[in-house]
């Protein structure tokens, strides 16, 4: 039963990320994950699992600090074929979520992390985590009474 309750749990909190996620690129999934995983790559090298990092301002780290990440790159950790993440990594530097630094990287600039449009992304996905986290408490209570 738990673990039936906690699948539901995780298929909630799944479909509220995709939408969340998506808002700010009205709604097009794929725009969306390219842009996490740049987003993600960029600052890999910055980030120690489970902790936060005393380098990011507010939560975002300086442009300085960023690497850029390949096209290629971004192919692979999303499973795409090249020319796919090529279109959708050049519709994001037209939209102006991320900025071509070199010949064949880009970056998220933090100016647009900053944005209220992505602001709004992380307050809902804080709501999304503490829901998905009450649920959670709630299955071990249900399951002890």
């Amino acid at each position: 039963m738990q673990e039936r309750y906690l699948l539901k749990l995780g298929m909630d909190y799944f479909l509220r990320q995709l939408t969340v996620l998506s808002a700010p690129f009205d709604g097009d999934l794929l725009l969306a994950a390219t842009f996490v995983a740049i987003c993600q790559a960029s600052v890999k090298h910055l980030n120690e699992p489970g902790l936060p990092s005393p380098l990011a301002v507010e939560g975002v780290f300086p442009d300085g600090m960023r690497r850029p990440v390949t096209i290629a790159s971004v192919a692979r950790t999303l499973g795409l074929p090249r020319e796919t993440a090529r279109r959708y990594v050049h519709r994001l530097i037209a939209s102006g979520h991320c900025r071509a630094v070199g010949a064949r990287g880009v970056t998220v600039p933090s100016d647009v992390l900053r944005s209220e449009p992505i602001n709004q992304l992380a307050r809902e996905h804080v709501d999304a985590m503490r829901a998905l986290f009450d649920g959670y408490e709630r299955s071990h209570e249900l399951l002890q009474a």
